[in-house]
């Protein structure tokens, strides 16, 4: 009896063995068709990014890498620090833009209070503590009131926030960004159209936004 449970024991480590083999195997073969087919540093599209249809062009200056983003999205916000270093190290061989997505009712007012930082010249100040905020603190912002109210307790007058919020400079670039890409998040070239894979999964070119007008209560403020 002690002698089969013996072999028994045995066959199982031999097949316990064969199995890691044959998976060690197939994944050194796996590994090995992947850095045989990607060159070192190389991207491949389709695989890596995806090419937007008729992407601006510059005729000179820097090569612009705009960034479509929302202060809700948590992807978002683990990764705007690694971008805003990637930016920095840049420097001046490129023109790195924020832009914010307009999806939804919820994240077009957190974009608008984006526009309001840039419009009130204080982004760099008041753009992380936001973020942090949302993600870190649990704030939940609602209105134009919670969100000026937020403003004010970094610092800032409430009043500034509320008249930059409501200005026609604000209005106006809302309309612009709602003619760009929506619903897509991540940083693209936008002098070749490529557009990171992971990121853009189901980018769609809106140009309904911002063909119109503006709004009797924008126009009036």
């Amino acid at each position: 009896m002690a002698r089969k449970q013996s072999r028994v024991l045995v066959q199982q480590k031999i097949a316990a063995a064969s199995l890691c083999g044959v998976v060690l195997a197939a994944a050194a073969y796996l590994f090995w068709m992947t850095v045989d087919d990607t060159p070192q540093g190389e991207f491949i599209e389709g695989e890596h990014y995806l090419l937007i249809e008729n992407p601006r062009r510059i005729r000179s200056g820097p090569i612009e890498v705009m960034e479509f983003f929302g202060y809700a999205c948590i992807h978002c916000y683990n990764f705007d620090p690694i971008l805003a270093e990637w930016a920095r190290e840049k420097g001046d061989s490129i023109k790195f833009i924020q832009t914010p997505a307009l999806s939804s009712e919820y994240w077009r007012l957190l974009g608008r209070n984006f526009l309001t930082y840039q419009e009130l010249g204080e982004h760099d100040e008041y753009h992380t503590p936001f973020f942090r905020a949302i993600h870190d603190g649990g704030r939940a912002f609602t209105d134009q009131e919670s969100l000026s109210d937020f403003y004010e307790q970094l610092g800032g007058e409430k009043q500034a926030y509320i008249d930059a919020f409501n200005s026609v400079g604000v209005a106006l670039k809302g309309r612009q960004h709602g003619s760009q890409i929506e619903g897509c998040h991540g940083p693209f070239n936008r002098d070749s159209g490529k557009v990171p894979r992971a990121d853009f999964r189901q980018c769609r070119s809106q140009t309904n936004a911002g063909r119109h007008g503006l709004s009797a209560s924008e126009r009036a403020s």
